[in-house]
């Protein structure tokens, strides 16, 4: 995955000791001096590490996150245990064997990557966060070190343990330190996540190492100044503006700094994180399609609406299909079903349309002023510009669920809706899949109404199958060819 230059926040401040530090380097060899001295640099000054702050910076972000969205791995991962991780070793082998393209495998990545790991960063994914060592201020530092003893407690006896008594070193309240940190390539609500967390430094919310329990540890940051620099064209933040990445190239020669961060900024960028969490996180706080419907005024009805339409299926895919059913493990993962079984069929019949629709593969659909969607796939206009645009009108959106079809449902309907928002001024009916590979279900929104096909279809009668699925592509086809398309 190859990265592209494409904004930078530096932050500078000092970090102030409100209470006595105690960030220890462990137990010391020396047969004089401290017991647990504290980590110091090549001169002897004392240290504290950026990955201390980053760590008590991402564990008071994470703890925010449970109380809100609850402990699923998938929302709120927990980095040191992998089984909690939004992607276990096991499951990113999977998604490697299964995503054998870059910009594929980046996507599912992203997927399925927690909110928290998109900022910090992942065994899979690479920080977008970096804090620098913090160094103590060389004026406001003289040797002041001080040594405290302490004594472990025998549990039963309540009395301090033989042979246990220790003094540790601390460094002293008011001690100054430079702080620096570094941002690159942030989306704004990754921004706003970090704004949200370094408040709580500015407040003395979150202490820094040891001995927490006896009052030591609070710091307090002070911002200095954050220096920012956008070259992201402003018409479409996707791509770079290489005028605006020529002229910071330039001021960093001239050694110019680039512009610094209004007070407003801050702001915005908090709000951007609240509006992302609400918009990509939306779905799951919906229990049932109940809730879906009664949040967006929608009616649910059943019926029969697919008309199969005969489609000719080559020997060849019957014989693949039929291999990898037998020889191949097909349904261990989503992403094994996505490869193995729903793509096939997908993409053999989109080939007979492809000069009207391309077939998108895990893309975003977002309408911030209603919800989210990430489909396994969505059916899109051809656009007149290249292939390589996501143009509207969205018609097909297919969603793929392990056995789960309420779930899959809650979440299909939701991106039907987000499609029928993005296209509002086309009147078009969208259509929905939701399978697990084998079964097959379908639905369409229509204005106001839901319809959800009550017969379903498994992949075991193929031919019937692929009529249902020409069915749905025979009417994308019709609703294109009549609609009119801007």
């Amino acid at each position: 995955m190859f990265e592209t230059f494409k904004n930078r926040l530096e932050i500078t401040g000092t970090l102030t000791t409100v209470t006595a530090l105690r960030i220890s380097k462990g137990r010391s060899t020396e047969p004089i001096g401290s017991d647990l001295p504290v980590i110091k640099d090549a001169l002897g000054r004392p240290l504290i590490p950026g990955s201390s702050f980053k760590g008590a910076l991402r564990s008071r972000l994470e703890s925010f996150l449970r109380g809100i969205l609850g402990s699923d791995r998938k929302m709120v991962a927990n980095p040191a245990i992998e089984d909690e991780w939004s992607i276990t070793s096991r499951e990113m082998k999977i998604i490697k064997e299964n995503f054998k393209d870059d910009k594929a495998l980046t996507a599912e990545i992203l997927k399925h990557t927690d909110l928290i790991s998109h900022l910090f960063g992942s065994p899979w994914l690479a920080s977008k966060f970096q804090v620098r060592d913090l160094t103590v201020q060389p004026d406001a530092w003289f040797g002041q070190y001080q040594e405290r003893d302490g004594v472990a407690i025998d549990r039963d006896t309540e009395t301090a343990a033989d042979g246990k008594l220790y003094d540790f070193q601390v460094v002293p309240a008011g001690t100054p330190f430079d702080f620096k940190a570094v941002v690159e390539n942030a989306e704004e609500w990754e921004l706003g996540l970090l704004a949200i967390g370094l408040h709580q430094f500015e407040t003395e919310q979150i202490p820094l190492g040891g001995g927490r329990s006896r009052g030591l540890g609070v710091v307090k940051l002070e911002i200095d100044k954050m220096h920012w620099v956008d070259i992201r064209d402003d018409k479409d933040p996707n791509n770079t503006d290489p005028s605006k990445l020529l002229g910071y190239m330039k001021n960093l020669v001239n050694n110019n700094l680039c512009c610094v961060v209004p007070d407003n900024y801050q702001k915005q960028w908090a709000e951007s994180f609240i509006n992302h969490y609400e918009v990509s996180m939306g779905f799951s706080n919906y229990k049932n399609i109940g809730e879906v419907l009664k949040k967006f005024q929608v009616t649910y009805t059943e019926a029969n609406f697919v008309k199969e339409t005969e489609f000719s299926i080559t020997d060849y895919f019957r014989e693949d299909l039929e291999f990898m059913m037998r020889e191949a493990v097909v349904d261990n993962s989503e992403f094994a079903v996505c490869e193995n079984l729903i793509y096939p069929v997908i993409k053999e019949v989109w080939k007979c349309y492809h000069s009207k629709f391309i077939l998108w593969s895990h893309k975003s659909l977002t309408c911030y002023q209603y919800m989210s969607g990430f489909s396994e796939y969505i059916l899109a206009k051809r656009s007149p510009l290249g292939k390589v645009v996501f143009d509207k009108p969205y018609l097909l959106l297919v969603e793929a669920k392990e056995d789960n079809f309420h779930e899959g449902w809650v979440q299909c309907l939701v991106e039907m809706i987000t499609a029928q928002r993005i296209n509002h001024e086309l009147n078009v009916t969208i259509l929905g899949i939701v399978t697990n590979g084998t079964t097959w279900q379908f639905g369409k929104l229509e204005g106001k109404t839901f319809a959800k096909q009550i017969n379903r279809y498994m992949i075991q009668d193929l031919d019937q199958l692929f009529a249902a699925v020409n069915y749905v592509f025979q009417e994308c086809e019709s609703q294109l060819d009549t609609s009119v398309v801007a």
